[in-house]
């Protein structure tokens, strides 16, 4: 690699936002070139659905070569990509550029599907594969993770984790469960990652309700609330809720602990720590989601970090998210299926 120059490119415009966010902040930092932007040959139409501006408009605004396919992306040498497409095929072309060296860094989430994850998971490669999940990146919730491993709450006893995000209506493939994996596919990562990565432990067993109560265009739930237990038998209440259209916190966290607790609204500041000692609050919330992730990226292919959300935390995403909809389909509790790869 030119060790001056970092090219990166797009593939995809379905995932609108992070897209075309992700790409203007690598087009904004120093020894960082945008290789090319790939649309996959979609259309001016979905494109704007999605993102709200053309391929075209795009790699003109970015100064960037415009091509159809992954080959052709491929064929400029970008040392690295970002994913942005349809969920479906994100581990498909995870996989294509990772056979070719080509460091990947994936939008939230990798895949709904176990399966795909452990297709990905059996890969010999020495390429970057990163994740995404911006709340690992929050500056509250970084916080939060160290008062844990400084076991000031002492030991952990409950979690509760409630994330808004209304549902995805705009876009035809995010309507579409089996694209997009609706609400669960799409949001369940903010849920069963940020529990393991706080508590350092895997779900054991997990019951779930869920229920379209709002959007029946995207035929799936729209509202879940799950209880679930980890390996070190900390007991989770889970909860997504993608019917809120009015202004709501983003993420709801409470930690319960045998000396303390904490608890973030994200509203202001963004925890507030409290014990039988003290009661202590989080810096102000200031953090612009994303941006950390695409510099983490960077660093990791210079062999400065490794992957914050790497793809073993994406195997166990996907598996709690299969269970999560096996118990809501049979009204039963699931255990969580074992991967041993």
């Amino acid at each position: 690699m030119n060790s001056n120059i970092m090219k990166i490119g797009l593939v995809g415009f379905s995932q609108g936002s992070y897209a075309v966010n992700y790409t203007r902040y690598l087009s904004t930092l120093k020894k960082v070139e945008i290789a090319g932007i790939c649309d996959l040959g979609c259309s001016d139409k979905y494109a704007l659905e999605c993102a709200f501006i053309t391929p075209l408009d795009f790699s003109k605004e970015l100064d960037a070569p415009l091509v159809h396919t992954l080959e052709d992306l491929f064929s400029l040498e970008p040392h690295g990509i970002i994913v942005a497409n349809e969920t479906i095929d994100h581990c498909r072309i995870a996989a294509n550029a990772l056979q070719k060296d080509i460091h990947v860094f994936v939008a939230k989430p990798l895949t709904f599907i176990l399966s795909q994850a452990v297709s990905i998971k059996k890969m010999a490669s020495d390429s970057v594969l990163l994740c995404g999940n911006p709340l690992k990146y929050e500056q509250g919730i970084v916080e939060i993770k160290e008062l844990l491993e400084q076991k000031k709450l002492g030991n952990i006893i409950s979690i509760r984790i409630m994330i808004n995000h209304q549902a995805m209506i705009h876009q035809e493939w995010e309507r579409d469960p089996g694209r997009s994996g609706g609400p669960l596919g799409t949001y369940g990562i903010y849920l069963i990652d940020l529990v393991r990565w706080l508590c350092s432990s895997d779900m054991k067993t997990i019951f779930a309700f869920g229920d379209n109560y709002m959007y029946s265009q995207i035929g799936s739930y729209d509202a879940i609330s799950a209880v679930a237990k980890l390996d070190n038998n900390i007991m989770c209440n889970l909860q997504l809720i993608s019917t809120i259209e009015y202004k709501y916190p983003f993420v709801c966290l409470e930690i319960v602990g045998t000396d303390g607790t904490v608890t973030t609204n994200y509203d202001n500041y963004s925890y507030l720590f409290s014990s039988t000692k003290s009661v202590e609050t989080g810096s102000l919330r200031y953090s612009d989601m994303g941006n950390a992730e695409i510099s983490h990226f960077l660093e990791c292919i210079r062999g400065n970090s490794v992957e914050r959300c790497n793809i073993d935390d994406m195997v166990h995403v996907a598996n709690g998210i299969e269970a999560i909809d096996k118990s809501i389909k049979t009204g039963l509790p699931v255990d969580l299926e074992v991967i041993n790869m």
